[in-house]
């Protein structure tokens, strides 16, 4: 009998591996938002990949957010509402992007322990011109890493005659 018992229990441990597919054990990957000068709410990113998200948009000269002409100001939040766990600049700096930069690390509210974060600002940008924000998140450190591409801008040339 406890042979039988035995080979039941051994057949139920491996039907049970064969069978579990680890996606009950894995987090499933959420959206991060942004919210800034070019959204007049907060908007979800979209998921590129486990690491990965986006938000693709076309700048228009918006303003807000104390943005100066050809500007965008904007933080990345990990919820849809509230303010307890931002990605930005420091409580005291702004983070500063230029167009095809590499990834640059944000300071995050809810890990510091910070009173606010900065803006996030890219620069340099064309109006009529479309841009793609990119986010690399790592969920398990709560970090988010940032970065923007888009052609680079038209030269400002100086027609003036002396």
């Amino acid at each position: 009998m406890k042979k039988i018992l035995s080979v039941f229990a051994a057949a139920a441990v491996l039907f049970g591996f064969a069978s579990c597919s680890g996606d009950l054990h894995d987090k499933e990957i959420t959206p991060l938002y942004i919210e800034g000068t070019c959204w007049t709410s907060r908007e979800a990113l979209e998921i590129v990949d486990d690491t990965t998200q986006k938000k693709t948009f076309t700048y228009e000269g918006q303003t807000g957010w104390d943005a100066a002409a050809n500007e965008v100001h904007f933080k990345i939040i990990a919820t849809p509402a509230g303010w307890t766990d931002d990605f930005g600049g420091s409580d005291t700096e702004t983070i500063t992007l230029a167009v095809n930069d590499e990834f640059k690390e944000t300071h995050s509210r809810k890990n510091e322990g910070l009173p606010d974060t900065q803006h996030i600002i890219l620069t340099g940008l064309d109006v009529g011109t479309e841009y793609t924000i990119f986010i690399k998140f790592t969920a398990s450190k709560n970090k988010v890493e940032v970065k923007y591409e888009g052609p680079e801008p038209v030269p400002v040339v100086n027609m003036s005659i002396l």
